[in-house]
């Protein structure tokens, strides 16, 4: 073994060479140059890193992926390419891992910037979710103000159980455009990605939202309206409006217009109201409103279909009730005489009349009796 002034040499080169090597494999094993392109509604992320052939084996990629709508996504890969669904405001990052060591050689972050022209993106857009014996979901948009006239736009919607593209589209005005997605599949309660897209003579911009089916559902009228008359009062009951959401009693207000006259807000299923101030012609109508708290839209319904309610609708309601009691009395009396006239029927042809007795009185014995020849009166 080396001493004295050698060996002190030779422990500086080694230390500085160990530094170097230590600084030449950092700066190669930081992912650099990282690019995306967006293909088909995919985003596809790539990287260059100049990993020593002699560890490349032992290297792995972490890529890292956050956007607005599912927060972070991490995964890992040997290539130095990935693909990941779409989201809107997505940033990636990419760490270089090397088998063995506790390293983590981190890249910068990337924001994903949709290409195109500054304005050409959808504006305005709108999203509502219905429910009518199936699920349906409608977009409105307007055109960007600097989209060229000839711009077609196509709506993509995906969640973690696929991907629908809407082909029902249609344009109300010039610049103003409506697609329907019926007969639709999905859970309305996760976040869910929408995708505009556009083409024209022009590179145009995609927009990329995130939303909340069950934030978007549209209010239906309460239902099976139901009316109760007793001698002083009418008394209403209803149901909830039919929600794909299903949210519970709590999560519904209520308004109930009668004639030109508005209820206060009803938290319950029921309301009742003097018979004595309803019309000849009255008519209700119920609306129900969603509470933020449960997650639904703080707008109106529609009012339900106008229910007569009236005393002339009573009194109508009376008499039609009527009709069925007197028509049953009625059938049910003529079947009793049916009955009768059958059984005596019946009876005369089992059972032979009874013979009438015969009166056997000899006239000329009681003319010569009677002497004077006058006939004598049988009673």
């Amino acid at each position: 073994m080396q001493s004295g002034p050698s060996a002190f040499f030779f422990w500086i080169c080694l230390c500085q060479h160990l530094e170097l090597s230590a600084a030449y494999n950092a700066s190669f094993l930081i992912p650099t140059n990282l690019t995306w392109k967006i293909l088909h509604c995919k985003l596809h992320v790539y990287w260059e890193c100049n990993v020593p052939w002699e560890i490349q084996d032992n290297v792995t990629y972490e890529v890292t992926m956050t956007n607005s709508c599912l927060g972070s996504q991490i995964d890992t890969t040997r290539d130095r390419n990935m693909t990941f669904d779409l989201y809107p405001n997505a940033k990636f990052m990419v760490t270089t891992i090397v088998k063995g060591t506790q390293e983590r050689y981190e890249s910068e972050e990337i924001s994903v910037i949709p290409e195109g022209l500054n304005g050409t993106a959808a504006e305005n857009v709108s999203v509502s979710l219905s429910f009518d014996f199936n699920i349906s979901m409608t977009f409105l948009w307007n055109y960007g103000k600097n989209a060229p006239d000839d711009t077609v736009y196509k709506v993509f919607l995906r969640q973690t159980n696929g991907e629908r593209t809407c082909e029902i589209y249609r344009y109300k005005q010039r610049r103003m455009a409506k697609c329907i997605i019926p007969n639709l599949n999905i859970r309305v309660s996760e976040q869910t990605c929408i995708i505009i897209e556009g083409s024209s003579k022009e590179k145009i911009q995609m927009l990329v939202r995130c939303v909340k089916p069950s934030e978007k559902e549209n209010i239906s009228p309460p239902s099976n309206i139901r009316l109760n008359f007793t001698q002083k009062d009418m008394l209403i009951n209803w149901i909830k409006p039919s929600m794909v959401s299903d949210p519970g009693d709590h999560c519904f207000t209520y308004m109930i217009k009668l004639d030109e006259n508005e209820s206060g807000l009803l938290s319950e299923y029921s309301y009742t109201v003097p018979k004595d101030s309803l019309k000849e012609d009255s008519k209700l109508k119920i609306r129900a409103i969603g509470k933020e708290m449960c997650g639904l839209q703080n707008e109106w319904s529609k009012w339900s279909e106008s229910i007569p309610c009236g005393t002339g609708y009573v009194n109508e309601k009376r008499d039609k009730e009527l009709i069925p009691a007197i028509a049953a009395g009625s059938v049910l009396l003529a079947i009793i005489v049916l009955v009768l006239l059958w059984c005596k029927w019946l009876q005369e042809k089992i059972l032979p009349p009874i013979p009438k007795p015969k009166l056997h009185i000899d006239f000329e014995t009681c003319t010569a009796l009677n002497g004077s020849g006058q006939n004598i009166g049988i009673l």
